[in-house]
């Protein structure tokens, strides 16, 4: 009898600690990539702050960054070398691996944003992260395969979890080159996003 009340009361203090167990919410990281390895990996450049610079990149993307933009998160000027990390989603297939959502809400409605592009820009001295300065900006020019010109800029606010359109953008139809073995000849037509005032996170 007291060995079928042991197996009892150990049956009851199971079923309550995996009941416990259960109730425990684990939150999703909001940007979460479905395969990790195939994530999109950032290219990196180091250059003086107080020069500034101007990074081409394969696709026909370029950034061009002004001298003495820099500062810190309490506002303090930076100075000396940094280094800026830049990676671009050409597709939404390209987005998905990220794992960056492209829900927004709009008049209180839950949407789904249909993508000509989307890059991810950071900056940092050391390992400190660094933003640009009040009244300052940088141009990025984003190449884009997608020709339709009805595109907005957003920023993925990764604190509020949501994306907010930030600047109207304005399309410039260039001809993209590749190197073959043959003489270079233009193989297709890209457009760039010319962004202005990018707010870097």
């Amino acid at each position: 009898m007291k060995l079928k009340k042991r197996c009892f009361y150990v049956t009851m203090i199971l079923a309550l600690f995996v009941a416990a167990c259960s109730d425990k919410v684990i939150e999703k990281p909001f940007i979460s990539p479905p395969f990790p390895a195939l994530n999109q990996g950032y290219t990196s450049f180091s250059f003086d702050a107080e020069s500034g610079d101007t990074l081409l990149f394969t696709s026909g993307s370029r950034i061009i960054v002004p001298a003495d933009i820099w500062v810190d998160s309490a506002g303090n000027k930076i100075t000396g070398k940094i280094n800026l990390k830049y990676r671009e989603f050409s597709n939404a297939g390209d987005v998905f691996l990220a794992g960056i959502p492209l829900a927004y809400d709009t008049a209180g409605r839950r949407e789904n944003l249909v993508t000509a592009g989307m890059f991810e820009i950071r900056s940092f001295k050391d390992s400190t992260e660094l933003f640009i300065a009040d009244n300052k900006s940088l141009t990025v020019q984003m190449a884009s395969n997608e020709t339709n010109a009805d595109y907005n800029f957003y920023f993925l606010d990764e604190e509020a979890k949501t994306g907010n359109i930030l600047a109207q953008t304005h399309q410039r139809k260039i001809l993209k080159f590749r190197k073959l073995k043959t003489p270079l000849q233009p193989c297709s037509q890209i457009y760039l996003f010319h962004l202005t005032k990018v707010i870097l996170r």
